[in-house]
């Protein structure tokens, strides 16, 4: 069994991946395992470093996570008693490993040993060491650390049981969760240096430690959480001292909002700063600089880039003329359909051909995921996109992103940023989902105000460039729909294209949802909205009963009527078959479909199903409602089954079928596979995409 476990993760880095393992098999000693994550590479990295090195590394691979998750995945594949991070761009020298291993040794009782490092540019040359500025620290170190994040986490070694004890990488941190985990070992370890140089850092445009406005802002979360911690609260001094360095956060963090423009998160944290009432000299310094007028204030920044005690940088990098950029404005950063089909088209679009910018509502869990692909950011704290000051803030951020193309999803969004490129005089793009203003409730003035608005709200639409549908049932619904039209000559129809689906982790979710094999299962993915007509599939589930008594229901999604749907769950009795799993992560969702012997969509409205596509990917049968875009991806009996929508009795009837007849289940996957190869690749969406914006800089705009 080996020592010690060297964990990198991967994310297309085949530029560097290659040396970066060089310099693992060239250390002195030889006790050791290298455990590389490939988190969603696009650039072949996996499949050359699998060509080079085969059987010498332990090589997994994964959805794309971010780097906290593929950290976790190698620290609990990993089979040693310690553990050592690298980077895949980063260099260690032969001796690291002989060198902090003897400290270890030397002294049992430390948690977590690190060492000096030299910072390289991107063309490898050297500029200086971490630490030719600030001493290391030694010993009981924790509020040191939160002063400031010392240790280079690639030259990091401490003990897996020590990481397990600690909750392991936080993920919903993108650029800070490295920091945050060296805390809670600090906490209750010392912590050792050697001071000397061991590893090559590289640095680069790429880098994470270059998203100054992220990491400033994963910093303040990280010092709240610690205000908010019971056994400090206890200790007076311990608070006012964690207070005082909060303070300091907070007021950079309003100087580096300044220096993005975005004045109102930075007042927002000037009133997080004031209620701490510590550094008022700081306090008073960077109040009296929010107040000036914008141009002002940034300039001060601008030129006295210390202020506050902290360097900002400026991370906006000055674009190819060759690149377009796209502003992506969706009014929610929320898990759902529209939302994960934006990041994937964000991940995969050409990154030498367009630079995408994204606005969205703070806060939300895809927020994270967005950052990943995305130039910037911008986090909207306002309370609909409906409003006149999100239109200002999106227009602003057109002017100060010199943003090409406007490209919007949901209608919220689309009214928004149809309002911001007209002002702006940009190129604005739609993308409708759905049936906007779909009347599915009770409420007699809801439902006069929806047959209102459904006669109307088109007019958004007059000042598109191009209206990009996502089936031919949304397009035929935008034209042909009583009230304003638009004209068809705009309108593309682009389907939804997913990537293939890796399933790993279904071992784990057996034992966590505690499934039989003789069970059934039987999955719903969605969001729990009353338009998703989960509440028929609820009341189809006695009938199945009935017959197959050994099946179980997972409902996998969260939303407003969970409640109610439980309800309606224990009214009928059905609560031990049935499971509300809330959202879940990739990995899990899929193990889950992976699992089942089918996924049904009960949906009253439909725009595509992207569900639909997922299940066909993995050859899951599928029982669809007979709306919207769904009949476009379901030929009924040949690749699924179509029943009527809010008809509990026909749903029961088409999942027995399917229960009873193991053959014809298997039949309807094996065609959904084949109509996902011929029409739903990512690759096929991705460069429909680029040909609407290519079409959109070179062609007149077509009104009405």
């Amino acid at each position: 069994m080996p020592k010690i476990s060297v964990v990198i993760p991967l994310y297309n880095g085949k530029k560097f991946i290659v040396e970066t393992i060089d310099s693992v098999l060239a250390q002195t000693r030889k006790d050791y395992e290298i455990i590389v994550v490939d988190d969603g590479s696009t650039d072949g990295a996996y499949e050359e470093i699998w060509k080079l090195y085969g059987e010498k590394i332990r090589l997994f691979r994964q959805e794309n996570q971010g780097i906290a998750a593929a950290r976790n995945k190698a620290i609990l594949e990993a089979r040693g008693e310690f553990i050592a991070f690298l980077d895949h761009d980063d260099i260690w020298l032969p001796t690291k490993l002989e060198k902090q291993m003897r400290m270890f040794e030397a002294n049992p009782g430390v948690g977590l040993v690190y060492s000096n490092s030299v910072i390289l540019d991107e063309g490898g040359i050297r500029n200086r060491t971490i630490f030719d500025i600030e001493p290391p620290k030694r010993g009981h170190a924790f509020y040191d650390l939160l002063k400031a994040d010392f240790i280079p986490v690639m030259t990091a070694i401490t003990r897996k049981d020590i990481l397990l004890d600690a909750g392991l990488f936080d993920k919903k941190f993108i650029v800070a969760e490295d920091w945050d985990l060296f805390l809670k070992i600090a906490r209750k370890h010392e912590i050792d240096y050697i001071d000397e140089v061991l590893v090559k850092y590289r640095v680069h445009a790429a880098s994470h430690s270059r998203k100054r406005t992220l990491m400033l802002r994963e910093l303040n979360a990280i010092m709240d959480s610690y205000l908010a911690d019971v056994e400090i609260k206890k200790d007076k001094s311990a608070l006012s001292k964690i207070a005082h360095m909060s303070a300091s956060y907070k007021c950079t963090m309003v100087l580096a909002y300044l220096n993005e423009g975005d004045k109102r998160s930075a007042f927002d944290a000037l009133k997080e700063c004031a209620a701490l009432r510590k550094n008022i000299f700081r306090l008073c310094l960077v109040s009296f600089i929010a107040i000036l007028p914008l141009r002002a204030s940034r300039w001060i920044i601008g030129k006295h880039t210390s202020v506050a005690g902290m360097h900002l940088e400026d991370g906006q990098c000055v674009s190819s003329a060759k690149r377009l950029k796209i502003l992506y404005v969706i009014d929610s950063s929320e898990i759902g359909g529209s939302e994960t089909e934006l990041a994937r088209l964000m991940k995969y679009i050409d990154p030498d051909k367009y630079e995408p910018y994204l606005v969205c509502p703070a806060g939300g869990k895809m927020v994270g995921i967005y950052r990943r692909y995305a130039k910037q950011v911008y986090e909207l704290r306002v309370k609909t996109f409906f409003s006149i000051s999100a239109i200002r803030a999106v227009a602003s951020i057109i002017e100060k992103e010199d943003i090409d193309i406007v490209h919007s999803k949901l209608f919220t969004s689309d009214f928004c940023a149809a309002i911001a490129a007209i002002i702006k005089n940009r190129i604005y793009i739609a993308t409708v989902v759905g049936y906007n203003f779909f009347n599915d409730g009770k409420n007699i003035i809801k439902r006069v105000r929806k047959s209102i608005l459904s006669l109307i709200y088109r007019a958004v639409y007059i000042s598109a460039r191009h209206v990009i549908a996502v089936s031919s049932a949304v397009k035929n619904d935008l034209h042909e729909r009583p009230g304003i039209n638009v004209n068809p000559k705009k309108i593309k129809v682009i389907y939804c294209g997913l990537p293939e689906i890796e399933v790993s982790g279904t071992e784990d979710a057996r034992r966590r949802y505690l499934i039989n094999p003789e069970e059934r299962l039987v999955s719903c993915i969605a969001n729990l909205y009353s338009i998703k007509g989960l509440i028929y599939l609820i009341r189809s589930i006695p009938f199945v009963l009935e017959q197959f008594p050994r099946t179980r229901f997972f409902f996998i999604g969260d939303g407003p009527e969970r409640k109610s749907l439980e309800s309606e769950v224990n009214r009928l009795g059905v609560d031990k078959n049935t499971l509300f799993t809330g959202h879940l992560g990739e990995e899990e969702k899929n193990a889950l479909l992976y699992l089942s012997d089918m996924t049904v969509l009960p949906s009253l409205s439909e725009g595509l199903g992207q569900v639909i596509i997922e299940a066909m990917i993995l050859k899951k049968p599928v029982i669809a409602t007979n709306v919207g875009g769904i009949p476009e991806l379901i030929t009924d009996k040949e690749n699924g089954l179509l029943v009527e929508p809010r008809d509990p009795r026909a749903m029961a009837d088409a999942i027995i079928v399917l229960l009873k007849d193991a053959l014809f289940a298997k039949r309807l996957g094996e065609n959904g596979r084949l109509v996902y190869e011929k029409k739903f690749f990512v690759k096929q969406m991705v460069d429909a995409a680029s040909s609407i914006y290519e079409s959109a800089v070179k062609k007149p705009r077509v009104f009405n």
